[in-house]
């Protein structure tokens, strides 16, 4: 190859394209990148006359010819280097925009699936430009990967060239030296044998020279001649000896090596020089291919296969006004009928003419304080109704400890209504009655033996219908029918077996176990604890009330006699010593009494099913859910074992009871509510979930959720959960979502807490799952459904693990 062709060879490289070729040219390249175009057509390789191809071949054969090319060849390979570094550069800084431009729209993609973000076209339009983002980042992760292929090209070209070139420049440089060494042996001997061709000379012409003096003695002119014509035919012939060894490594060099070594150079230079150009075109394809690809993201080609929006378009397409219509009709069955005129409604019991005889025509009514706080209250007269005959101003000491129900507001007008937390006597209605006259003394015989007292009450507020509540049922159980919903009103009267009322005491106290087990309005509770799920009251199997003898007074005689014989003799709840001490407390001890776990079960939520619960209430997810979790994400995140430390058992047993009375009154926000025992939330709603019938994730689903557990592959796992949590019930679903959204949240404060996602399965996965159906115990019974089973608590907590690791790509939007 000569020069001209090499030359013409590395013009073949192309530049900077213009155009780029069809897609049929790419698709028979094989490739997914952008073919190399062609060089314009008006560049032209330069031709080289007559004269500098003279003087380029004169070089290139000179004897700097190899070193010449060997620093081309050098400069090839440092730009090459140059290029492979900008190319690695270019990459990073493509692959970190592109990685953090997917980030970000992963991100904002589920930031707008949030319940607390607008949603409707808005959403929707702001969701496809997310998913028009992802796929720029996916062009841009696909150009910083082709330019880290190129690199490594180059890296190996370069390789391969630095290892060629040393060894040519090892031979021909060795080449080269030896003709250089034969050179100046020759120089070497042609110097002595002059100089010994002119000594000869002069002793020839018996010329003196300024000989050296020796040991020996002087040698005559002939005997001088001689001795250097010797010499100077033997210089003579190893003169001629160096000038052939010259002339032939000359010969060898100019004919053999030096050409192999030139050629050699000349291929690399050319090799190197070709792929350096082939490299830079290369990315300048594929910066083309980069952009056209995002500009293609951002405006697509109209084609005919269907429609496709340009981000101008989905911009366009937000309708503000459906979406704020849309927001406020979702809305239309929350918002109930129009609600009916105000308007005051006299209780029937209160409407009597002589009452309101004794009423000023100017006050609706006059109340007069009580040592209970609550209004005092008359029950005599025509106008009792037939559900306080037969009372006496002595049974007005009792104290309703708990809030009237829904069925006692309904029974006793607009007056009853009233908010959960507040001491019921501070919020009983105000009675249009007069002022009640001075009890008379009675007697009270006590059951357990004690002395009898006489003392006068003076001013004692009594029993209306709506603080009256609990009959009581035969058989000596009390009844809280005013408690379920079918209630239609007060009982007709009350039977011999009907309620008295010690004139000293808040109410009947039950079974003498201390201020626990009191009941409020005379309630028997047993004593399971507040959070027990045993008989309840008025149902059978309730504790029957140990009964004492009350006797009538003979002063009053304006009631009609109670019993079947005209008796005076009532049963009534045993009475816990001292009684007289417990009336007495003030008002402030008796509302931290209310605040006491004994609440009757209105509503219960432990041990209900889920789907009861969404049949009751109307909400997928339970109200006990949302508290507990709003208190943990307000004072809990930074709490260190949480969810793994439990929390004080009687906190959790008063939060329980107030959840089975009304949880729609119950209110977590602040801590005083929980008596700052964060952990008691949290245990208190392991314990909900625990007590489901059927656990969180179903138990149909348990085996499914095993086997998916069981799954290697963490995408094959997550995409196998996601199919079966997505066949769940809607309630079932919704709990879920939210806690996983919410142990999320837990989990991103692990390093303060301490509880990653591993540490919050290992805790919950048994109380999410429950047990395999059918499963049993080693002594062979059956387990309940929530029960433990060791053998699959791996695999349990492996499927929460997996759950909270990909919750923003398992739960879609709701």
């Amino acid at each position: 190859m000569d020069v001209d062709q090499g030359r013409e060879a590395s013009h073949d490289t192309p530049s900077p394209p213009i155009a780029p070729q069809s897609n049929s040219d790419r698709d028979s390249r094989g490739e997914g990148e952008l073919p190399l175009p062609p060089p314009p057509a008006d560049v032209k390789s330069t031709q080289l006359t007559g004269e500098a191809r003279e003087r380029l071949e004169h070089v290139l054969g000179s004897d700097i010819g190899i070193s010449t090319l060997l620093n081309r060849l050098k400069q090839s390979i440092s730009s090459a280097r140059d290029l492979s570094s900008f190319l690695k550069e270019r990459a990073t800084v493509e692959e970190k925009h592109a990685q953090s431009l997917k980030r970000l729209a992963r991100g904002t993609h589920e930031l707008v699936r949030r319940p607390e973000s607008r949603g409707g076209t808005f959403a929707q339009c702001f969701e496809e430009s997310t998913k028009i983002h992802d796929r720029m980042a996916d062009n841009g992760v696909q150009f910083s990967q082709s330019l880290i292929h190129m690199h490594d090209e180059l890296l190996e070209t370069i390789a391969n060239t630095e290892r060629s070139r040393k060894h040519w420049k090892q031979t021909g440089l060795e080449a080269e030296k030896r003709v250089s060494d034969a050179e100046n042996a020759m120089n070497k001997a042609k110097a002595r044998y002059s100089s010994l061709a002119e000594q000869y000379d002069r002793a020839r012409t018996g010329e003196k020279s300024g000989g050296k003096f020796g040991i020996k003695g002087h040698k005559s002119a002939a005997q001088q001649e001689e001795d250097l014509h010797r010499k100077l035919e033997a210089a003579d012939g190893e003169y001629a000896t160096k000038v052939q060894q010259a002339q032939a490594s000359r010969q060898d060099l100019i004919s053999t090596h030096r050409p192999q070594a030139i050629r050699a150079l000349q291929a690399l230079i050319k090799e190197c020089d070709a792929a350096l150009g082939m490299q830079f075109s290369k990315y300048a394809g594929l910066s083309e291919k980069l952009l056209l690809g995002n500009g293609i993201c951002i405006s697509p080609l109209k084609s005919h296969g269907g429609p496709a929006r340009s981000l101008r378009d989905i911009a366009q397409g937000v309708d503000n006004e459906k979406d704020f219509n849309d927001y406020v009709l979702s809305f239309t069955t929350k918002a109930g009928p129009t609600p009916s005129e105000i308007k005051y409604e006299k209780h029937p019991s209160l409407s009597s003419k002589q009452q309101m005889a004794h009423q000023p025509a100017t006050h609706p009514f006059e109340a007069s304080p009580s040592p209970y706080g609550t209004p005092d209250r008359s029950n005599t007269g025509p106008g009792d109704s037939p559900y306080n005959q037969g009372r006496r101003p002595s049974q007005s000491g009792q104290v309703s400890g708990v809030m009237p129900t829904s069925g006692d507001r309904s029974a006793s007008g607009p007056q009853q209504s009233q908010s959960y937390g507040n001491p019921p006597y501070l919020q009983s209605p105000v009675n249009n009655s007069p002022l009640p006259q001075l009890p008379p003394i009675g007697s009270m015989s006590m059951s357990d033996g004690q002395e009898q007292r006489q003392e006068p009450r003076p001013s004692t507020p009594t029993q209306s219908p709506s603080n009256q509540q609990f009959g009581q049922r035969p058989g000596g159980r009390p009844s809280i029918d005013i408690y379920g919903p079918g209630t239609q009103g007060p009982p007709a009267g009350p039977g011999p077996n009907g309620p008295s009322f010690h004139p000293n005491s808040r109410g009947p106290s039950m079974d003498n176990n201390g201020p626990a087990s009191r009941g409020p309005r005379g309630l028997s509770i047993d004593n399971n604890g507040p959070g027990s799920r045993g008989p309840s009251m008025g149902q059978p199997g309730a504790p029957a009330y140990t009964s004492q003898t009350y006797q009538q007074p003979p002063t009053d005689s304006r009631g009609p006699p109670s019993g079947p014989q005209g008796g005076n003799s009532y049963t009534s709840p045993t009475v816990t010593s001292p009684t007289s001490a417990a009336a007495m407390l003030p008002s402030g001890q008796r509302r931290n009494d209310s605040n006491r776990p004994n609440l009757p079960p209105l509503r219960p939520v432990f041990g209900v099913s889920l789907d009861e619960l969404f049949s009751r209430d109307g909400s997928a997810v339970p109200a006990i859910v949302y508290e507990c979790i709003r208190a943990i994400d307000l004072h809990g995140l930074d709490t260190e074992g949480i969810y793994r430390t439990s929390g004080s058992a009687p906190n959790i047993m008063a939060m329980k009871a107030q959840f089975d009375h009304d949880s729609s009154q119950v209110d977590l926000r602040n801590p005083a509510s929980f008596h700052h025992d964060i952990a008691a939330v949290t245990t208190l709603l392991k314990h909900f979930l625990r007590d489901l019938p059927d656990p969180l994730l179903t138990a149909a689903a348990y085996s499914q959720l095993i086997q998916a557990a069981k799954i290697d592959s963490e995408d094959v796992r997550r995409d196998s959960l996601h199919a079966i949590i997505n066949n769940m019930p809607d309630p079932n679903y919704a709990t879920l979502r939210v806690l996983a959204l919410h142990l999320r949240r837990v989990a991103q404060r692990s390093d303060k807490n301490r509880m990653p996602t591993a540490n919050l399965a290992v805790c919950l996965g048994p109380t999410f799952m429950g047990q395999q159906p059918g499963a049993s115990t080693p002594g062979g019974q059956a387990q309940g459904m929530n029960g433990p089973d060791i053998k699959d608590a791996g695999w349990q907590a492996r499927v929460v693990e997996t759950i909270l690791n990909h919750t923003y790509e398992i739960f879609d939007d709701d």
